[in-house]
């Protein structure tokens, strides 16, 4: 049947399947309580205008995703929310998913998280869709678009309700409607536009491509592609005249490539027998290496195609730069730098589908592999739950 294999239906499967976890993991591990999603630590004070019954982790700071929470609650700081954040300047700007939440929601608090959720599945599904339409396009089959559940900046943000999600579900939508050329110059306008207010580094998007546009000495078209950052920038000013700057730390430069060695020099350490040691140390250093290895294919995948290369170039050059400052990106933990920087692995994956290629896809596996090991621990709960 010719429907099992259209991108809606690829995309449709996923969302159903990505909710079924979420519904089994909070039924069987949180008690019910959909707020564990958010990750919240009962180390971190909870603005008091939430009613409803939070689910904290105990001893415990948390994750980003709380302070999204807080934010889909009070996107405009209008019951002063900013005091309860960790970086209020920094997560504020990053506003997209938790307006988008606000508004689904009609702004009713009751509603805010179940509309947070939407939002959540709502990118990933978009992803899935866009990449089903790639492999398409390539000549593969629909059902690659599920990769994208794979990808570690999806398996990350669906465990803690983090934005990189949405972030990386634009970046692959810009590099999807990249295929069209400059002729789509107003979907691309638009999917920069969000990226910059979902995360600050969607002005790498929108900086790279614009760059582009010159080279190619399109330069009407890049005086207007410019202007993608503006909305960024005019919410960028609103922040940082009503939000104070407090708790956003210093990270000291060391020397090039310092984070990335400290990483690899001492790994981190975990509460488990001497084996279990051993092993996850090895998948550590194995995944690092799958991630800098793409990077260089990245490189290799830029030179070939100048446009995609105009969007990925600028990662690359950034994950040089934060590895040379001390805990800006942990380069120890796939969550952190698989998280932020989960572009580059689909960056690989993209040109994997492409090529039917497996270097790509085996460095992309790798990366994937030590990721999902985050999940272990809510799917024997689930296991424990159903045949209890």
């Amino acid at each position: 049947m010719r429907v099992l294999h259209r991108p809606l239906t690829v995309a449709a499967l996923a969302v159903i399947l990505v909710w079924l976890w979420m519904a089994l993991t909070v039924h069987y591990n949180y008690q019910g309580n959909w707020t564990a999603l958010f990750c919240i630590g009962d180390r971190m004070p909870a603005p008091p205008q939430l009613q409803e019954p939070l689910h904290r982790f105990p001893n415990s700071f948390g994750y980003d995703g709380q302070f999204y929470h807080d934010i889909a609650h009070d996107p405009l700081l209008n019951h002063g929310s900013e005091k309860y954040i960790d970086a209020p300047q920094l997560r504020q700007r990053r506003i997209l998913v938790p307006v988008l939440a606000w508004l689904l929601a009609l702004g009713r608090q009751q509603w805010i998280d179940t509309a947070y959720f939407a939002v959540m599945l709502g990118f990933l599904g978009l992803g899935v869709y866009w990449l089903a339409r790639y492999a398409l396009d390539v000549g593969r089959s629909a059902w690659w678009g599920l990769l994208y559940i794979a990808a570690p900046s999806t398996i990350v943000s669906i465990d803690r309700m983090t934005t990189d999600l949405a972030f990386v579900t634009l970046f692959l939508g810009f590099a999807y409607y990249l295929r069209s050329g400059p002729d789509a110059l107003r979907k691309l306008w638009i999917i920069a536009a969000l990226a910059c207010l979902t995360r600050e580094t969607g002005l790498c998007i929108a900086a790279g491509y614009a760059f582009y546009l010159l080279w190619q000495k399109q330069y009407i078209k890049h005086l207007v592609f410019l202007t993608s950052a503006l909305p960024f920038v005019l919410w960028a000013a609103w922040v940082s005249r009503h939000t104070p700057r407090g708790g956003q730390s210093s990270f000291p430069f060391h020397f090039p490539f310092s984070a990335i060695i400290e990483a690899i020099a001492h790994p981190q350490s975990y509460r488990e027998s001497p084996a279990l040691q051993t092993f996850f140390t090895m998948l550590d250093v194995a995944a690092l290496a799958a991630f800098l290895a793409a990077l260089l294919l990245v490189c290799r995948i830029a030179w070939r195609d100048r446009a995609l290369g105009s969007i990925t170039i600028p990662f690359v050059a950034l994950v040089l730069v934060v590895s040379s400052f001390s805990g800006m990106v942990d380069f120890a933990e796939v969550y952190s730098y698989g998280r932020v920087f989960g572009m580059l692995p689909l960056a690989v994956a993209l040109d994997a589908i492409a090529r039917r290629s497996r270097l790509p896809l085996s460095l992309f596996a790798i990366v994937t592999l030590r990721t999902m090991l985050l999940l272990v621990s809510p799917a024997l709960g689930i296991v424990r739950g159903i045949l209890r």
